[in-house]
C-alpha cells in the first residue's frame, strides 16, 4: 500500500515530492520486486480514506503468509515533548487541529490487527521517529554479518513487524534533494524529483542496500536485503548527502509483535549467494564452558556494544551519570 499526498486541501500544506515519490516507489516494487500494487494519491488519502484502508481493505486483502509493506510520504507532525512525543499524520483533508490528524497510535493499532507474518512500515514525513512511542520499541544495527542459509530460512519462518522512518522524531522530512536540501524545518517544494529519502530508498531496493557479506574484492551482496540492511544504506546515503548544517536520521523500529524475523527483499537480478552455516566446534562456539577466555577469543565475547553506545550519548547529554551494577 503506497500513499502519497501533495495536493492538501489547506494551500500552505501543499507539497512537491509525494505524489511522485509513491508512483516512483510502486513502479520499483511493482517491476522490481513483483508486489502487487494499491497506490492512494492526494484527496484519496483523506482522514476517513486512510482510516478504511488500514482498518477493513488491508485485513480482507491479507492472510498469513501475504507480506505487507505500508509506505506513506507526505506531511506529519509531533507534539513537543522530549520523553514521549505524540506522533501524527497529516491526512489530505488534515490541518493543525489533532482531531483532523491520524495519530500514530492508532495507526499502530490497525497494524496491530493485520494477520501478515511479515509487515515492513516506512514513514517519510516529518517527526516519523514519533513512531516509536506508539509502539515500536528500539533496534540496534550495525554492520550486517554474513547471512547464512539456516538464518535466511529462520527468517521466512519468523515474524517481522518493523518500521524505517525517514526523520527522527524532533527531525523534518525534506520535501526536495537539489539543488541543495531545503531548511531542516521546512518540507518545502522544490525542483527535484524525489525527496532526499525516496532516492535512496529507490537506489537501496534495486540493490545498493545488499551490503552483506562484504567480499575479498570489494563487492558486497548476497542476493538479499533485509530491512536492517535497507536501514542502513539509508542512513548512510542521507548522512553523506545532506549538505552542512542539516540533519535527516532515519530510524528502525520493531513492532510489539517483532520475533527474531527481518522483512526481506531480493535483490533483483541477482542469484542467492547463501553459504551454509559453518559446523560448530570447539574452535567456533562463543560458549566455551569453564574454559577461559582469551584475547585470541575477542570475536566470540561479546554482547555490550549496544549498552555501552548508548551509556556514551548519555554520558556526553547529562553532567551526571550513576552506572548501578
Amino acid at each position: 500500500m503506497i500513499i502519497g499526498i501533495a495536493d492538501y486541501v489547506l494551500p500552505r500544506f501543499r507539497l512537491s515530492t509525494p505524489v511522485r515519490d509513491a508512483e516512483a516507489l510502486a513502479a520499483t516494487l511493482g517491476d522490481h520486486h513483483g508486489y502487487e500494487i494499491r497506490l492512494v494519491r492526494d484527496r484519496e488519502a483523506s482522514r476517513a480514506g486512510l482510516r478504511a484502508l488500514l482498518e477493513v481493505e488491508l485485513p480482507a486483502a491479507l492472510d498469513e503468509h501475504r507480506p505487507v509493506l505500508i509506505y506513506f510520504a507526505g506531511h506529519g507532525m509531533a507534539t513537543d515533548s522530549l520523553d514521549e512525543p505524540r506522533g501524527y499524520l497529516v491526512p489530505a483533508d488534515g490541518d493543525s487541529n489533532v482531531d483532523s490528524l491520524l495519530a500514530m497510535e492508532d495507526v499502530a493499532r490497525a497494524l496491530d490487527r493485520l494477520p501478515s507474518r511479515h509487515l515492513l512500515l516506512v514513514l517519510d514525513c516529518c517527526f516519523a521517529g514519533a513512531f516509536r512511542w506508539s509502539a515500536g520499541r528500539d533496534v540496534t544495527a550495525d554492520q550486517p554479518p554474513t547471512l547464512y542459509r539456516e538464518r535466511y530460512q529462520h527468517f521466512l519462518a519468523t515474524r517481522a513487524w518493523q518500521v524505517i522512518t525517514s526523520a527522527a522524531h524532533d527531525e523534518r522530512a525534506a520535501d526536495a534533494a537539489a539543488p541543495a536540501w531545503p531548511e531542516v524545518g521546512k518540507r518545502d517544494a522544490g525542483d527535484a524529483l524525489h525527496s532526499p529519502f525516496l532516492q535512496a530508498l529507490l537506489q537501496g531496493l534495486r540493490g545498493a542496500a545488499d551490503l552483506a557479506p562484504r567480499l575479498p574484492d570489494g563487492s558486497t551482496g548476497d542476493g538479499v536485503i533485509t530491512a536492517t540492511e535497507l536501514y542502513l544504506y539509508l542512513r548512510h546515503e542521507l548522512e553523506a548527502s545532506a549538505p552542512p548544517g542539516r540533519v535527516q536520521t532515519p530510524g528502525l523500529w520493531a513492532l510489539p509483535r517483532h520475533d527474531r524475523g527481518e522483512y526481506i527483499f531480493y535483490t533483483p537480478r541477482t542469484e542467492l549467494a547463501l553459504p551454509d552455516a559453518p559446523l560448530l566446534s570447539l574452535s567456533t562456539s562463543p560458549y566455551r564452558g569453564f574454559l577461559v577466555y582469551k584475547e585470541k577469543h575477542a570475536a566470540l565475547f561479546h554482547g555490550r556494544r549496544a549498552a555501552t553506545e548508548a551509556l556514551r550519548r548519555h554520558v556526553e547529554r547529562e553532567p551526571l551519570t550513576i552506572v548501578i551494577g
